[in-house]
């Protein structure tokens, strides 16, 4: 009798220790799925983070482009109203020339 009651007992306490294995087996596995979750998104983040970087520095980029650009576009501007300017002063010295020459004939 006192033989079956000892084993009852040691079944027992087997079942109990396979229910509290099973139960931190779990609790295991839900926090390995959450510290997934949460490397994913951190990951997610950091990729997030470092296109808007990556954003911000294209657009500074593209920014000093189109500065030195309307720079260029300004020096160009320049340059080609001094060469009408010059172009402009040839002519009128040509026909100053002309009206000169025409006056001594």
């Amino acid at each position: 009798c006192n033989a079956d009651d000892n084993e009852n007992t040691m079944k027992k306490n087997q079942e109990k220790e396979n229910l509290v294995n099973d139960e931190e087996n779990k609790n295991e596995e839900d926090k390995d799925e959450k510290n997934k979750e949460i490397t994913e998104e951190a990951n997610q983040t950091d990729k997030n983070l470092e296109n808007k970087d990556n954003n911000v520095e294209m657009n500074d980029d593209n920014g000093i482009e189109e500065k030195n650009d309307k720079i260029i576009e300004k020096k160009d501007d320049k340059k080609d109203n001094k060469k009408d300017e010059a172009n402009d002063q040839k002519i009128m010295n040509e026909q100053e020339e002309n009206d000169h020459e025409n006056d001594d004939d």
